[in-house]
């Protein structure tokens, strides 16, 4: 996200183009989702795949997100 713009449409125009704001948008979704940080980058990507493919639709991420294994698989406590 980077270059010039001039007023809020255009900065919002280049937010959404950015990368960094596509993976950080996911990132803080399953922050706020689990209550800490995802343990690392490759676990967002999936996740990332399935919002880009649907058109940047918050509800295909949300799907993708309660269709992971760990969403729904209790991890037991030691």
């Amino acid at each position: 996200m980077t270059g010039p713009f001039r007023g809020p449409a255009q900065l919002a125009a280049l937010v959404s183009e950015s990368e960094d704001a596509r993976t950080c948008f996911v990132a803080q979704v399953t922050r706020f989702a689990e209550g800490s940080s995802p343990e690392a980058l490759c676990e967002l990507r999936p996740l990332k795949d399935q919002f880009m493919s649907g058109g940047r639709r918050i509800t295909d991420l949300l799907l993708a997100y309660v269709a992971r294994r760990e969403f729904y698989v209790r991890r037991e406590l030691p």
